[in-house]
């Protein structure tokens, strides 16, 4: 049984005869509740000691919230990646000897755990314990002999070759297994040319999305690449240099003094300006022209404008 952490990728070993609900419940109470805490949810594959209502009942007790990967694509799980090291370490070690490879789990466990993960890129131990843990003590290096020595190397490499190739192919089932989830086949028998046509139509639609996106992503990487050239020409040209030198002027108070005096005569002078402005305004009163024509109308008006004329 094994057992991940998502957060640190910390990894629990225990060797199992069976995986019956009641085993698997004790060892979540006693090896993993108990010692490193209640977990928020728990992911698990849909077998029959994971679906049970014992399980069940013991995660609603504790407050964990159970959750089922989906059939089929055990991806989801993190425990079949460990699983895949878990094999390669096994058929390194074990090798024909099937009876105590549990044995070797604590050794394993403490490997996966001591070994730096791609995701985290650092240690499982140090996440989970803030520190990584004393490794055991180097031991002696044996004496071999030059014909002993060859032998384990051919033996080694022997094997790394075969565990290549069964990598190599299990990549291979696992990208075809992809595609064809995600890719299916197009069905092309039994169709007419114009179904053929917008069927093509269509996969040319989504092509010219993807280089689209593709280009515009060029576009923005070359305008960040001038940008940077061009930053990096005025560095360049900014080395060598000598700055001028920059004076620090001092005021004195009666510096300041003058200055204020000035300032407030030049907005006294501004405001006199207004002043007078304003009465010249005043006195340059217009007369209301329909005054002057009712004056100057009938007998009395003629007679003042004759007697103005002598």
């Amino acid at each position: 049984m094994v057992v991940v952490d998502y957060g640190s990728k910390w990894v629990e070993l225990f060797a199992l005869k069976d995986a019956k609900t009641p085993k698997v419940c004790k060892i979540l109470k006693n090896d993993i509740f108990t010692r490193w805490g209640v977990p928020a949810y728990m992911v698990s594959d849909r077998g029959p000691q994971f679906t049970s209502q014992l399980l069940a009942s013991l995660c609603a007790s504790w407050g964990v919230t159970q959750k089922l990967t989906t059939a089929y694509h055990p991806q989801t799980n993190q425990t079949e990646r460990v699983n895949r090291t878990l094999k390669t370490m096994l058929a390194s070690y074990v090798g024909n000897h099937h009876q105590d490879w549990d044995r070797w789990l604590p050794e394993f466990r403490l490997a996966i755990n001591t070994a730096v993960h791609e995701t985290t890129g650092v240690t499982p131990a140090v996440l989970a314990m803030g520190r990584p843990p004393t490794p055991p003590p180097l031991q002696k290096k044996s004496k071999y002999s030059a014909t002993r020595r060859l032998l384990l190397k051919t033996k080694i490499l022997r094997k790394g070759e075969k565990l290549l190739v069964q990598e190599e192919e299990d990549k291979s089932v696992e990208r075809e297994n992809t595609l064809k989830e995600n890719a299916p086949p197009l069905k092309l028998s039994g169709l007419s040319v114009e179904k053929l046509q917008e069927l093509c139509k269509e996969l040319h639609r989504k092509i010219d999305i993807v280089d689209e996106a593709r280009y515009d992503l060029e576009i923005r990487v070359a305008r960040n690449d001038v940008e940077l050239n061009t930053l990096n020409e005025k560095v360049v040209s900014l080395k060598g240099k000598k700055r001028p030198n920059l004076k620090r002027v001092k005021k004195s108070g009666d510096m300041l003094g003058g200055f204020a005096e000035a300032k407030s005569t030049k907005a006294d002078f501004k405001a006199n300006l207004k002043t007078v402005k304003k009465e010249e305004e005043k006195k340059e009163e217009v007369t209301d022209w329909r005054k002057n024509v009712e004056a100057m109308s009938g007998m009395d008006g003629r007679k003042k404008m004759f007697d103005a004329e002598k």
